[in-house]
């Protein structure tokens, strides 16, 4: 997880492996990172529709350490 603090981003604690994150750090938005996320077969979703949410979160599914490895090269890829 310390990848993911490293680029500026917070994460929610959770107990299943969708993570909440805070983008608002990183110069994109929900919807943005959704799109550049397209077509990496990771599965990411703009949370903003969820009350109390908006367009500073998504929220990430990642099973293992190479889906991680390979959501944080697709994530500086759009940053």
């Amino acid at each position: 997880m310390r990848a993911f603090t490293n680029r500026g981003f917070y994460l929610y604690e959770s107990a299943a492996n969708f993570i909440l994150v805070d983008i608002s750090n990183t110069g994109t938005d929900s919807h943005g990172m959704v799109e550049g996320l397209t077509g990496t077969r990771i599965l990411v979703r703009a949370c903003a529709m969820f009350q109390g949410l908006d367009g500073r979160y998504v929220g990430v599914a990642v099973r293992t350490r190479k889906e991680s490895h390979r959501l944080m090269q697709a994530v500086d890829a759009v940053m």
